[in-house]
C-alpha cells in the first residue's frame, strides 16, 4: 500500500476519532456540570473516561485492521 494511501486513512480515522471524542466530552462534561448528586458526578466522570479510552482503542483497532485489509489488497 503506498504510503500516501496510509497517510490519507490516518488522518480520515484521526479525524472521526478526534470529532466524536470531542462531541462525547462536550456532551458529558455539560451532564457533569449539570449533576445533583455525587454519584451522578462520579456516573458521568466515570462514563467520559470509558467513552474516551474507549474511542482510544477502538481507533487504534480500526486502523490496525484496516491496514491489514488494504495490505492484504494488493
Amino acid at each position: 500500500m503506498s504510503p500516501v494511501y496510509k497517510l490519507i486513512l490516518f488522518i480520515i480515522i484521526f479525524g472521526l476519532m478526534l470529532m466524536m471524542g470531542y462531541s462525547s466530552f462536550r456532551y458529558l462534561n455539560r451532564k457533569i456540570n449539570e449533576s445533583e448528586s455525587g454519584w451522578e458526578l462520579a456516573g458521568y466522570s466515570a462514563l467520559l473516561l470509558l467513552v474516551n479510552a474507549g474511542l482510544l482503542f477502538g481507533g487504534l483497532l480500526v486502523l490496525i485492521k484496516s491496514y491489514g485489509f488494504l495490505a492484504d489488497a494488493e
